[in-house]
C-alpha cells in the first residue's frame, strides 16, 4: 500500500492510499480518505495482474510500477 502523491491521472489519485489486493481481487485499488483518515470511497484502478505483491510511484512522472509474480508492469498516465 502507497499513498500516492504525485498530480498526474488529473489528480484524481493524489492522497489516495492505493493497495494492491494479492490473489482474491488481483488488482489495484484506490480509497479515498477524509480529514479524519476514515475510507469514504474506493475504486478500482486496474486489474488482471497476476497476484500483485508491491507498488511504487515514480513521483516525477506519476509513473506506478506493480510487482507481481509474473514481473513489473508500468502504468504511465495519459
Amino acid at each position: 500500500m502507497i499513498e500516492y502523491q504525485s498530480n498526474a491521472f488529473n489528480g484524481t489519485l493524489t492522497g489516495n492510499l492505493l493497495v494492491a489486493e494479492y490473489s482474491g481481487g488481483d488488482r489495484i485499488l484506490s480509497l479515498s480518505l477524509d480529514g479524519s483518515g476514515n475510507v469514504i470511497g474506493s475504486r478500482e484502478v486496474e486489474s488482471g495482474f497476476r497476484d500483485p505483491l508491491d507498488l511504487i510511484e515514480h513521483q516525477p512522472t506519476g509513473r506506478l510500477y506493480v510487482v507481481d509474480i509474473s514481473g513489473i508492469t508500468a502504468l504511465t498516465p495519459n
